[in-house]
């Protein structure tokens, strides 16, 4: 495989394939996104988040270590290991690119989006 990777970014085991679908095998993350905690719990206090912001930017910062930049980091693309845990994964790396790799498209997530791509600027 290739090495452990990182207890806040979610894991590719393996893919398989069938005559008429791909499966990937990953983590098992069974509470859900942060953007329906949120929803749910309506909000968490400074310390919590603190503690899921720093679980997230330690994520961000193995991916960047490694050269991959996610491109759309949202509530949404943030997995609660457990109902009711506090410990986080970042998932969705299907908009990424590798550092210094030209993209020629933006990220749908409008409500997300950079000031510099909402305006055409090169990023």
């Amino acid at each position: 495989g290739g090495g452990e990777g990182h207890p806040h970014v979610v894991r590719l085991y393996d893919v398989l394939e069938t005559a008429k679908k791909y499966y990937m095998v990953m983590d098992l993350c069974t509470g859900g996104d942060f953007f329906d905690f949120l929803s749910y719990r309506g909000s968490v206090t400074e310390d919590e988040a603190r503690a899921l912001f720093l679980q997230m930017l330690s994520g961000v910062e193995y991916c960047h270590q490694h050269g991959v930049c996610h491109r759309d980091l949202k509530p949404e693309n943030i997995l609660l290991k457990a109902p009711n845990k506090s410990s986080i994964k970042v998932i969705d790396f299907g908009s990424s690119c590798f550092e210094n790799e030209r993209v020629y498209t933006y990220i749908q997530s409008r409500f997300y989006r950079s000031p510099e791509v909402i305006l055409g600027l090169p990023y």
